[in-house]
C-alpha cells in the first residue's frame, strides 16, 4: 500500500530517523518468520509480504507515537518480537508498519519475595531464565525455541512447550501487562497481587491475542522456586499405540513436567546429528521428565519406570546427569528442524508444509493419531507426528512437493481433514503456536458465532482496524493458504 510521505516523517520523527528502515533488504528480512507461510514466497510473488516500512521501537513512548501516526494515517502495524513463530503471526500480510520491539529488552525487577519479575517484551526467554535462576526462581513456560523467542512473542501467542504438562502456558503466568492501544493510550490490565476478583478479567483477553488490540510494552509476570531435582525417563516402543497407552497410564499416576512422544523418523533423524547420547530406533519413543524434591522425584521416577514397563519397551533409560538431560532436550526441541535432515541433499528441494498444533482431549490422542496415519495413507502424503503429550498438543507435520499438483491437491485436502477431526473430538486448531494468518480460515470451523464477538472486542479496542489484520480470522478470503498457492501456480 505504501507509506505517505507526511507518515514516514513523522514517523522518522518520533523515534529517530536511525529507527526507520525503508531499505529493501530490511523490509524481505522482516517479511520472514520460523513457519512455513514465507517458503511460498520463493514459489509465487504473490505470498511476499514484505512490510512498507520496520520501525524498531526504544521505549514505551516510541510505540505509542507509531501507533498514533498508525491510526491518523490508517495504516497497519504488525508488532514482532524474534520471529520465531510458526503460524505467520509476525508477517506484515497488509503491508504497513512492521514495528519491531526487541530493543525493548529491560528485565526491570525480580522480586521473589513477591514471586513476581517484571520485564519489557524484547527479554529473550533464555536471557531470562539465566537472571532469575540467580534469585532462585523460575518462569516455567519454556517453547522449543526458548534460545531465541521474546516474552512478548510468548504472552502475544500464549506460547507453552515441553513443561505445560505440570505447569501450564504462558497465560497461567502473567499477572498483569501494560498495553498501548491504537488511540494512544496505554492501560494496565492487572496488578502485583497473586490474586483478584476485580473486574473484567482484561490481561487475559491480551494474552493470545497476537498483536490485534495493541501492543504488549511491558508484562509482570509469576514466577516460582527452582525445582531441587530433576530425572528424565526415556522408553522406546515398537509401536504408537503402546507409547500412548503408557503415557495414559504414566498420567494417572504422577503429574510429570514434560511428558513427549517422538516417532521414528524424528529419532533417525534427531540421532544423526546428536553428539553422543542416541534416542532408541523404536517406532515411538516417549520422554517423560519429573520434577521437584529429591524425594519426591525419585518416588516419581519408580512410578514411571512401573508404569513403562507394563508395557513392555524395547528400551528404558533413566537419566539423572544436567548433561546428559539438557542434550537429550536439545534434540527433541529443534525436532521440527532436526527432522529436514531426513531428505537426502538431492531431494533438498523447496518443501510445502504444514506444521499442525492442534490440541486434543487426552483420551483422543490415540484416535486422532491413527486417523491422521490412515487418511495421508489414503491420500499418499507421509504425516510425521511428535508432540506434548502429556496435554494433548500433536505436532501432526506433513511435506508435499508444491511443484506437483497431485500432492498439493492431496496436501489440501489432508489439511482440512486433520483441522476437521481435531475439532469433531473436542479441540483445537492451534495449542501453542497461535492463530497467525495459517490458521485463520479455521477459526469460525471451531468458534462458531462466538467469533463474531470476538471480532465486536477488536471493534472496541481497534475501531481502525490497524492492529495485525489478517490474523485470528480471515478478512474476505476464508481460503486455506495452499489453495491459494495451487490457483496462483495456474
Amino acid at each position: 500500500m505504501g507509506i505517505p510521505d507526511r507518515a514516514l516523517k513523522r514517523l522518522e520523527d518520533a523515534v529517530g530517523s536511525d529507527n526507520v528502515y525503508t531499505d529493501d533488504a530490511v523490509l524481505y528480512a522482516y517479511s520472514w518468520d520460523s513457519g512455513s507461510l514465507p517458503l511460498l514466497s520463493i514459489l509465487s510473488r504473490r505470498f511476499r509480504f514484505t512490510p512498507d516500512v520496520v520501525v524498531r521501537a526504544r521505549s514505551v513512548s516510541d510505540v505509542v507515537e507509531v501507533l498514533k501516526v498508525a491510526n491518523d494515517e490508517k495504516i497497519p502495524v504488525t508488532p514482532r518480537g524474534a520471529g520465531t513463530s510458526l503460524s505467520g503471526n509476525c508477517i506484515p500480510t497488509k503491508g504497513g508498519i512492521l514495528l519491531d520491539l526487541t530493543p525493548m529488552n529491560s528485565i526491570k525487577e525480580v522480586s521473589p519475595d513477591d514471586r513476581l519479575a517484571v520485564v519489557e517484551p524484547g527479554v529473550v526467554h533464555r536471557r531470562l531464565e539465566e537472571e532469575l535462576e540467580e534469585h532462585g526462581v523460575f518462569f516455567p513456560p519454556e517453547p522449543g525455541s526458548a534460545d531465541m523467542c521474546t516474552v512478548g512473542g510468548m504472552i502475544a501467542n500464549n506460547a507453552s512447550g515441553v513443561r505445560a504438562c505440570k505447569y501450564g502456558s504462558t497465560r497461567d503466568w502473567v499477572l498483569s501487562l501494560k498495553v498501548a492501544l491504537p488511540n494512544g493510550s496505554v492501560i494496565n490490565t492487572g496488578c502485583r497481587a497473586l490474586k483478584t476478583a476485580s473486574g473484567y478479567n482484561l490481561t487475559q483477553l491480551f494474552v493470545g491475542s497476537e498483536g490485534t488490540l495493541g501492543v504488549i510494552v511491558e508484562a509482570t509476570i509469576k514466577v516460582m522456586p527452582k525445582p531441587e531435582s530433576r530425572a528424565l525417563i526415556v522408553a522406546g516402543y515398537s509401536s504408537i499405540d503402546d507409547a500412548v497407552k503408557s503415557a495414559q497410564r504414566i498420567l494417572r499416576r504422577v503429574t510429570p513436567s514434560s511428558l513427549e512422544l517422538v516417532t521414528k523418523r524424528y529419532v533417525e533423524t534427531m540421532n544423526k546429528v546428536m553428539p553422543s547420547l542416541k534416542y532408541p530406533y523404536s517406532e515411538a519413543v516417549i520422554m517423560v521428565e519429573v520434577d521437584g524434591f529429591k524425594g519426591e522425584v525419585e518416588d516419581s521416577v519408580k512410578a514411571v519406570v512401573e508404569v513403562c514397563r507394563h508395557q513392555s519397551p524395547e528400551s528404558l533409560e533413566v537419566y539423572r546427569d544436567e548433561r546428559d538431560i539438557e542434550e537429550l532436550w536439545h534434540a527433541r526441541h529443534y525436532a521440527g528442524f532436526i527432522i529436514l535432515r531426513m531428505f537426502e541433499r538431492q531431494e533438498l528441494r523447496i518443501k510445502a508444509v504444514h506444521i499442525h498444533d492442534v490440541g486434543l482431549p487426552l483420551s483422543k490422542v490415540l484416535e486422532y493419531l491413527k486417523f491422521a496415519e490412515r487418511e495421508a495413507s489414503k491420500l499418499g502424503i507421509s504425516v510425521l507426528p511428535f508432540g506434548h503429550l502429556g496435554d494433548g498438543n500433536l505436532h501432526v507435520n506433513w511435506y508435499a512437493e508444491p511443484s506437483s499438483e497431485v500432492e498439493l491437491k492431496s496436501a489440501i485436502k489432508l489439511t482440512k481433514k486433520l483441522v476437521e477431526k481435531a475439532i469433531e473430538l473436542g479441540g483445537t486448531v492451534s495449542a501453542e503456536h497461535g492463530v497467525g494468518a495459517l490458521r485463520a480460515p479455521y477459526m469460525e470451523l471451531q468458534h462458531g458465532e462466538s467469533l463474531r464477538y470476538m471480532k465486536e472486542l477488536k471493534r472496541i479496542f481497534d475501531p481502525n482496524g490497524i492492529m495485525n489484520p489478517g490474523k485470528l480470522w480471515t478478512e474476505g478470503d476464508d481460503r486455506d493458504f495452499l489453495e491459494k498457492l495451487l490457483e496462483s501456480l495456474h
